[in-house]
Order: structure tokens, then C-alpha cells, then sequence
């Protein structure tokens, strides 16, 4: 019986190599990454693995590499995204849009650009499962990671907005956090990428009634947003799961406590 194909970016190291291997048992994978010697020397041995070269920092060059793909395989209706960049670590007074501008465009340009150029045929078979690699970081936004951490929360912003529009079909889309596990990005974690192969099996066979979106990280479901039941932004009535600053009967603006009036101009936004 011939394999279902599922393509897998970032192949060459880390959870997406350690993915491709565990999968090319079920699947005929499609392996892109940049380094091809390292794919070679991963896969050479594996007829399973097609190994393709691809600089997906380009989008030029990837929209080459998903035309001669979609030109040799009719329907590639799973999909991995790991290719991502956690560099440079520095403060954001810092900032380089250089380098800002290249972590935008691999961790949430690229496997956007990958999803919409199959998406047509997935939505022809009404069928595909889609996992976007992601992180916590965007959920702590810690020091000198804020290119990494915008960069991911624009991916997780783009993704969960997507599901919601494919919402009426059986393509599934969902993010996942492997955890802190052990590769080129964090050479000193302590897990190892295995640790994310049973959240990546259950998310590729969901079922069809399943709701997409979802932010998954090793045996858990994460909130990615906060329970806003009964808020209602059209005529400013929060919930009790909010805290409230300023007393309901406060009329406009209030100066903040402890500002005499003599030097409060109000502020601006």
C-alpha cells in the first residue's frame, strides 16, 4: 500500500530530523531543510526519506521548492513545520530588523506560505492535518528572546485565526510546543525530541469532529488566551476572571493614585 506523503521542514536537525525518522515508517516523508550534506548523512539510508533542499528563509526559493513538489506529488495532505530560529538573544533595545525581519520570515512567514500553497488540495479532498511547531516563549516573552518570542506569537496569532476559518472542513490545524528539548537551538536541555512523539501522533490522526487551534505542549492542552466568557467589548462589561483597576462608577479618566493634580496632563495612548 503506497504511503500517504508528509512533508516536514527543519528535517536536518533537532524535532523535525528526530520526526522524520520515527514517521518514515508510516508515511514517505518529505524532508526540506537547508543542509542537504546533513540530511544525506541522516537519511541516506532510508528510502522513505526524500530529502529536498530548500533555503525556506527565502520565499523565493521555497516557492520554487512547493512548485516542483506539487509537480511530482498530487497530494501532500500532511504537513510538519519545525524550521524556526531562536537567534539572536539580545535585549530589544538592541534591535536589529535584520534579524527581526529573518525570524519573521522562517518561523511564521514560511509555514504559512507552505500551508496556503497545499491548501487547495486539501480542501479539493476535504482532508489534511497540520502541525505548526511553536513555543512557550511567547507565553513568558522572557528577556533578549523577543525576536523569537514575536516572531513565534505572530506563527501562533496566524495559525489559530486560520483554523477558525477552515473551521467547516476535516483540515485540521494546530500548534505544538515540544518542550525544552535537546537540539542546535538548545544544545543544554534535558529532553530529549522523542519526548513530543506521542502529542504529534495524536494530533496527525484526529478525528473529523475535532476543533483545530488548539496550543498543545508534550501531554497537554495550554490556553492560549484568557477566558474572556460574558466580556462584552462593544459596550465595555468585563467578567470576574479580570482584574478591575478602576471602580465601576469612575466616570472617563481618572489620574492614578497619589497624583495630585498639579502635574497629571492625563496621558496619551
Amino acid at each position: 500500500m503506497k504511503k500517504p506523503y508528509l512533508l516536514i521542514t527543519g528535517a536536518s536537525s533537532g524535532v523535525g530530523n528526530a520526526l522524520a525518522h520515527y514517521f518514515s515508517q508510516r508515511f514517505h516523508i518529505l524532508a526540506l531543510a537547508r543542509r542537504k550534506k546533513k540530511m544525506q548523512e541522516s537519511f541516506g539510508n532510508n528510502a522513505n526519506v526524500e530529502i529536498i533542499e530548500s533555503n525556506l528563509a527565502s520565499l523565493t526559493d521555497l516557492k520554487h521548492t512547493l512548485d516542483s513538489i506539487t509537480q511530482r506529488y498530487n497530494e501532500v495532505l500532511y504537513i510538519i513545520n519545525c524550521a524556526g530560529t531562536n537567534k539572536p538573544q539580545a535585549p530589544l533595545e538592541s534591535l536589529d530588523m535584520q534579524s527581526l525581519e529573518y525570524a519573521i520570515t522562517l518561523n511564521a512567514k514560511a509555514p504559512m506560505m507552505i500551508i496556503n500553497h497545499f491548501l487547495p488540495i486539501m480542501k479539493k479532498r476535504n482532508f489534511g492535518r497540520i502541525i505548526n511547531v511553536t513555543s512557550g516563549a511567547p507565553l513568558n516573552c522572557a528577556e533578549n528572546f523577543g525576536i523569537y518570542s514575536g516572531s513565534k506569537a505572530l506563527l501562533n496569532t496566524l495559525s489559530v485565526t486560520l483554523s477558525k476559518e477552515l473551521k467547516d472542513t476535516n483540515i485540521k490545524l494546530n500548534l505544538l510546543s515540544p518542550g525544552p528539548v535537546r537540539s542546535e537551538m538548545s544544545p543544554n536541555a534535558t529532553l530529549e525530541p522523542n519526548i513530543c512523539f506521542d502529542m504529534v501522533d495524536y494530533l496527525l490522526n484526529v478525528g473529523k469532529s475535532a476543533i483545530g487551534g488548539g496550543f498543545y505542549w508534550i501531554q497537554w492542552k495550554v490556553p492560549l488566551f484568557p477566558d474572556l466568557e460574558g466580556v462584552d467589548w462593544l459596550n465595555g462589561v468585563g467578567n470576574h476572571k479580570l482584574e478591575r483597576i478602576l471602580d465601576e462608577n469612575t466616570q472617563g479618566i481618572s489620574k492614578p493614585q497619589g497624583q495630585n493634580s498639579s502635574n497629571y496632563s492625563g496621558g496619551g495612548i
